[in-house]
């Protein structure tokens, strides 16, 4: 990986985490509604929602310039205990296949085995074949495919659906 090194990302971090995050969802056709300030709060304040790993731009064409970014969560499962989960990991364009997604990866195993934690989980893109590609290198398990698991979610419109559902079967 060249000299690039992984860091935790500090707080003036943010708005170069937030520009790597949004190519992501652009890649992604997703639509990026975090601002600044509940990132900063979530991610660097008392109450730590996440936690980022970032690398450095070699080149620094800009103040604090960074080229990648991991962000991680802490869960926790029933069956085993603390889990790692990765909720994004992302490498700038012209950057990648120069062992820069590997290192974060790395350093996100090394977080796990030093918290003790049995499992780091994360999802894919079906389309994203060389991150598959990678994940399948590393002996990474497809759950999907493997245990039959299927990721549910209720976005922001649909919790209040559900509420009222769940509250009018009640009666």
């Amino acid at each position: 990986m060249s000299n690039n090194t992984v860091r935790a990302a500090v707080e003036e971090d943010g708005e170069e985490v937030l520009r790597l995050l949004r190519e992501l969802a652009s890649l992604s056709n997703g639509q990026f509604r975090m601002d600044i300030d509940r990132f900063r709060r979530d991610g660097f304040g008392e109450d730590r929602k996440f936690h980022c790993l970032v690398v450095d731009s070699p080149t620094q064409t800009r103040p604090k310039e960074l080229i990648a970014v991991l962000v991680y969560i802490w869960f926790y499962s029933t069956w085993i205990g603390q889990v790692l989960y990765i909720e994004d990991i992302y490498v700038a364009d012209g950057f990648r296949r120069q062992g820069i997604g590997s290192a974060l990866f790395l350093e996100a195993i090394k977080i796990a085995e030093a918290k003790h934690c049995p499992r780091l989980q994360w999802m894919g893109r079906t389309w994203n074949q060389p991150a598959l590609q990678f994940y399948k290198k590393i002996h990474a398990q497809d759950i999907y495919e493997e245990r039959g698991f299927k990721v549910f979610r209720l976005t922001k419109d649909a919790i209040r659906t559900a509420a009222e559902i769940l509250e009018s079967s009640k009666q």
